[in-house]
């Protein structure tokens, strides 16, 4: 009986082994998304109230749709329009009564990423590839809460800096996946920012990229 459920258990991971990759010459229609870390490099520590904040991540994410085409059975091409969060982050401070929360700049893009997929063991693969992106948003954002007063008093400011930020960005995104039963895909990424970000010296004097690390998902089914 034993040797039997092993004899199943072994027949059904050849079976999803089998079906993970998709054969050369087939496409998917895939559905991405990414969570996890973003930051804006050479930007500085921020000076307020006579204190330094230092810099901290910022939330990251993105989600989109895209298609895949497998050339063979070690390389696959993927392009893709994905809606993605990039920013910065400064640490909480407090001055007295008054204090400083959620200190950030958000960048929202419209992204155009085109990945190689190098399958090295099974359904496991390399991905890399070239990201252009379009600025469609960019605000810097602060929660200040003042409770020298006879009430608190907690507002949120919003400032657009859309004129501070170049509109076009450049990336490279670099990652590792693992293909599931032919329909879902998990996996780790890292972009690499190669253009800047900001210009009239906002943040900073230095050129300021993109950069950050996602925990990547994706859902695939068969054109």
């Amino acid at each position: 009986m034993k040797k039997i459920f092993m004899m199943a258990v072994v027949a059904v991971m050849m079976t999803v082994s089998a079906s993970a990759q998709y054969a050369a010459g087939k496409w998917s229609l895939d559905l991405k998304a990414g969570l996890g870390a973003s930051w804006l490099s050479g930007s500085e520590d921020i000076a307020l109230q006579g204190s330094r904040l230092d810099k901290v991540p910022a939330p990251g994410f993105y989600m989109g749709l895209g298609t895949t085409y497998q050339v063979s059975r070690w390389l696959g091409l993927s392009g893709s329009l994905t809606l993605g969060l990039q920013g910065q982050s400064w640490e909480n401070l407090k001055v007295g009564d008054v204090r400083y929360d959620n200190n950030s700049v958000s960048l929202m893009y419209l992204q155009l990423p085109v990945m190689a997929h190098l399958y090295f063991y099974k359904s496991w693969s390399f991905n890399a590839g070239i990201q252009p992106g379009l600025l469609i948003s960019a605000n810097e954002t602060s929660r200040i809460t003042d409770k020298s007063g006879p009430r608190k008093v907690t507002s949120d400011v919003r400032v657009d800096v859309w004129d501070d930020m170049k509109k076009f960005d450049l990336t490279i995104p670099l990652g590792i996946s693992y293909e599931l039963s032919g329909h879902f895909v998990l996996g780790a990424q890292y972009n690499l920012g190669l253009s800047a970000v900001s210009k009239n010296g906002y943040l900073s004097e230095k050129d300021v990229k993109n950069g950050s690390f996602l925990f990547t998902f994706a859902w695939k089914t068969r054109l």
